[in-house]
């Protein structure tokens, strides 16, 4: 199976080709060139691996939480390509490029803008999610966050220092496939692809504040 994986949620725009046999071609473009270069990004990996769109088996799309627009422009680009080429789109929760392979009870936290953070706890009871403020998210999932053997993953210092300051012990751990659009490719392999492209929806977790305009 050869996937094109498209990531923007977690950092850099990153995308992979990555083959059956372990083929892995990467390109990044910084996060804030995403708009103007992820699509040279796309065409230079394909041109790299020698393949046409046709012989893709799947795309797979980040659909976040996280950069709010790195969200919106790996999904645009995910679906337009998708549906343009008639390839299957699978998209894959932020929290599940973080934790994947990592038992529960595992909590995935996603950075976003500066201050907040969109957290997801997984224990074998099930999960519990919240975005928002890094103190506000700590004391919504406190009591979720504090059972033993928590390994946590993606976490900044802000949301470390939170922790601290309950007294919630943190297990860091790191991700088990490290680049997140690695990650992509291999859990795209294991799910069913959408529907159909329009099917594929964006989890943008904590909004960006909207100023009110001003009236004249």
């Amino acid at each position: 199976m050869t996937i094109l994986a498209i990531e923007g949620a977690l950092g850099a725009f990153r995308t992979a080709i990555v083959r059956s046999d372990g083929t892995t071609i990467l390109e990044s473009v910084p996060a804030q060139r995403a708009l103007e270069d992820g699509l040279r990004a796309i065409s230079s990996a394909l041109q790299r691996a020698e393949i046409e769109p046709d012989e893709l088996d799947r795309i797979a799309v980040g659909i976040g939480p996280g950069a709010f627009t790195g969200v919106r422009i790996a999904i645009s680009y995910a679906k337009a390509l998708a549906w343009g080429w008639k390839v299957p789109l699978v998209g894959v929760s932020s929290y599940d490029l973080l934790d994947a392979e990592i038992p529960p009870p595992v909590a995935a936290v996603v950075v976003g803008r500066p201050g907040v953070i969109c957290t997801r706890v997984r224990t074998e009871d099930g999960e519990r999610r919240a975005c928002g403020p890094v103190e506000n998210v700590v004391a919504t999932l406190e009591d979720a966050l504090r059972v033993p053997h928590l390994a946590i993953v993606g976490a900044d210092e802000a949301t470390l220092a939170a922790l601290h300051e309950r007294a919630i012990p943190a297990h860091v751990v790191s991700p088990q496939y490290g680049d997140p659009v690695l990650a992509l490719a291999i859990l795209a392999r294991r799910r069913d692809p959408a529907a159909s492209p329009h099917a594929v929806e964006a989890d943008y977790g904590e909004m960006p504040a909207v100023k009110e305009p001003v009236r004249r």
